[in-house]
């Protein structure tokens, strides 16, 4: 017996990403580098307090996040901005093929 394998966020993004034009891949790229970059390079908090250090430990995880994020995410929808330009390319050469699997 087999199993069929659920596809993961990632690849459920990249097979989305991959179906839309891509120029809108290559913005979100934009996008998402901008926009994590900011806060993956927000300045670091004062010392904390022993009050504060849940909040602080918090901000560490989004920033170090942001900080793996920025460079992940652009790469994955540049990724599937190219693939999505290539199969434009491939059904602009062959009119007659109507979708793709």
């Amino acid at each position: 017996m087999t199993r069929k394998v659920e596809p993961g966020l990632l690849e459920g993004l990249f097979e989305l990403l991959s179906r839309l034009p891509w120029w809108l891949g290559m913005a979100a790229a934009v996008v998402s580098f901008v926009l994590l970059h900011e806060i993956a390079t927000q300045p670091h908090g004062a010392e904390a307090h022993m009050g504060d250090i849940g909040s602080t430990v918090a901000s560490e995880v989004w920033r170090t996040a942001a900080a793996f994020g920025q460079v992940i995410l652009p790469l994955l929808f540049g990724a599937a901005a190219t693939i999505s330009a290539i199969r434009a390319r491939q059904r602009k050469r062959n009119p007659d093929q109507r979708h793709e699997k």
